[in-house]
């Protein structure tokens, strides 16, 4: 049964694997491992332990982050963009409201002046000790000493998705059926037993004289398959020539009419969005205590709702292309440096409140802008 990923168990998950995960725009996690040790003073035992650090630098590895997931669970990979992309929304725009944000069970990430600062939780991250603090090291009674049950870490299996898991079968099919054509389809050793039964010459002469026949007969045979085949290959180089010449002009000539669409979707996009900022120029946080008089000024008026801001254009193009998945017009425009992503709609057909209403159980920024 397809599931819907869990993003935050995937990357703790990463993060035992590979002892890395990355979030564009927020930061990169570093896992390192403690080993088990004994504490003789305080008589207790600790396990082996992983814990985690954070670094504001990019490094660009999120692709292999993606890859990674996608290889061992089978999800698709928009699917798994889609996920990592709300969450890391989530938690700029927390940071950017409260100033902080609980990123369970990693730590909690905090706004400074200069920056983000990490503080990593307390809890063993390790995927076979998860969670598990010192235990108490005490003399071991023959008598009454009892095996506890090991401590199984809260972490669910990966639940695989697609064919992956069936691969080896397919091809074992694949190979059966093959054998089985194969078999179909190979001459019968008895039929042409048989047919050499009754060709049997009958005296010497005979089959000395076919001797002869057939080695004459042999080598005009190879003198005329020799001649062919050189005739075939200069045919052949010819023909290799003429194709790569013609799939040159046909790449080129693809290559040509691709760039002039770029170019003019490039430019009608440019004019349309010079065309909208000049005619919506009021822009107003859309708050309780103003929704109903904005609803009343917004009346037969085109408006448009901003629902995210980011200064990297990659993730404005990807919450642009979840907005037109999902059915919406969408609006980009630039403030300042920011890079902004909204949804375009008819004013005079719709009420803003059910608009809003609609748009908030499909995202969720901390504050909704309204440009008219």
């Amino acid at each position: 049964m397809h599931t819907k990923p869990d993003i935050i168990y995937l990357l703790l998950w990463h993060l035992n694997q590979y002892k890395w995960f990355e979030l564009p725009g927020v930061g990169y996690f570093t896992g390192s491992d403690e080993k088990a040790f004994v504490d003789h003073i305080g008589g207790r035992i600790y396990p082996s332990k992983l814990t985690v650090s954070f670094n504001e630098n990019s490094y660009e590895r999120v692709d292999e982050l993606i890859q990674n997931l996608v290889i061992e669970t089978g999800y698709d990979a928009s699917e798994l963009e889609s996920e990592l992309t709300d969450l890391i929304f989530y938690l700029k725009q927390s940071l950017k409201d409260q100033g902080d944000v609980d990123f369970d069970p990693f730590g909690k990430l905090i706004k400074q002046f200069n920056g983000i600062q990490f503080q990593a939780n307390s809890t063993n991250l390790n995927s076979e000790f998860f969670g598990m603090t010192g235990l108490p090291l005490k003399a071991i009674n023959q008598e009454a000493y009892k095996i506890q049950h090991p401590v199984y870490p809260p972490i669910k299996p990966i639940v695989k998705n697609g064919l992956s898991e069936h691969r080896n079968l397919l091809w074992l099919l694949g190979l059966l059926w093959l054998i089985f054509l194969g078999l179909l389809f190979w001459p019968s050793l008895k039929s042409c037993n048989k047919s050499n039964k009754y060709n049997k010459p009958n005296d010497t002469q005979s089959r000395l004289q076919d001797s002869i026949n057939q080695v004459h007969k042999k080598r005009e045979d190879s003198i005329l398959i020799a001649h062919n085949q050189n005739s075939l290959s200069h045919q052949k180089e010819d023909s290799l020539k003429n194709v790569n010449i013609r799939s040159k002009q046909i790449k080129d000539s693809i290559e040509s009419v691709q760039a002039e669409l770029m170019q003019n979707a490039k430019n009608d996009s440019i004019a349309a969005a010079k065309e909208i900022n000049t005619k919506l120029n009021n822009e107003e946080v859309i708050k309780e205590n103003n929704l109903e008089s904005l609803n009343k000024r917004i009346k037969n008026k085109k408006c448009i709702i901003i629902i995210g801001s980011f200064k990297n254009e990659k993730y404005a193009n990807r919450i642009a292309k979840k907005v037109q998945k999902d059915g919406y017009m969408v609006y980009r425009g630039k403030h300042g440096e920011y890079n902004r992503v909204g949804i375009q709609f008819e004013c005079m057909t719709k009420d803003l409140r059910i608009v809003l209403a609609e748009l908030k159980s499909k995202y969720h920024p901390q504050s909704w802008v309204l440009k008219y």
